[in-house]
């Protein structure tokens, strides 16, 4: 969804650095693009948080160019990580020795988001139990480990 630039967007540290910054000789030629011809790229969004296109909106921003914004559908910062690294990954002027860090960060991430998946499942096949749900991981583990209620939070085993 786009629309016009009126909230107060927000940079999250962890995500700008995923941003790869352009270098001069590109800044320069975007910051003429841009006075030139206005902002016509939406910045792209979470929540109020940029993605992306930090450059452009810190251009569009300092020399008052209109520019829209694109509300990207995320659920969680994991899956925010995982997006900018793929939307970084696809850039052609990625240094190569970056790419590696990029990739395992994506990893990292969607790891996350599968253990988050798993959990969501787990809790409601157990009802009762909290959120902490430990899912196999080991081959040697031929169940799921779930913590109950009680005060003692003692584990729960149930086998597959």
């Amino acid at each position: 969804m786009t629309s016009s630039m009126g909230t107060r967007l927000q940079v999250h540290p962890d995500l700008r650095f995923l941003v790869v910054p352009l270098s001069e000789q590109m800044h320069q030629e975007l910051k003429r693009r841009l006075i030139q011809n206005g902002c016509p790229t939406p910045i792209r969004v979470w929540e109020n948080t940029i993605l992306v296109d930090y450059d452009a909106f810190e251009i569009c921003k300092a020399n008052g160019t209109p520019m829209t914004i694109s509300h990207i559908q995320l659920e969680s910062i994991e899956e925010a990580v995982a997006w900018v690294c793929k939307n970084q990954l696809l850039r052609k002027d990625l240094p190569e020795r970056l790419r590696p860090y990029l990739i395992g960060k994506r990893f990292l991430a969607e790891k996350a988001l599968g253990a988050h998946e798993a959990a969501k499942v787990r809790r409601s096949e157990f009802p009762g139990m909290t959120t902490t749900v430990i899912v196999d991981t080991s081959p040697y583990m031929d169940g799921v480990v779930a913590w109950n209620n009680s005060p003692e939070r003692q584990a729960v085993f149930f086998t597959k």
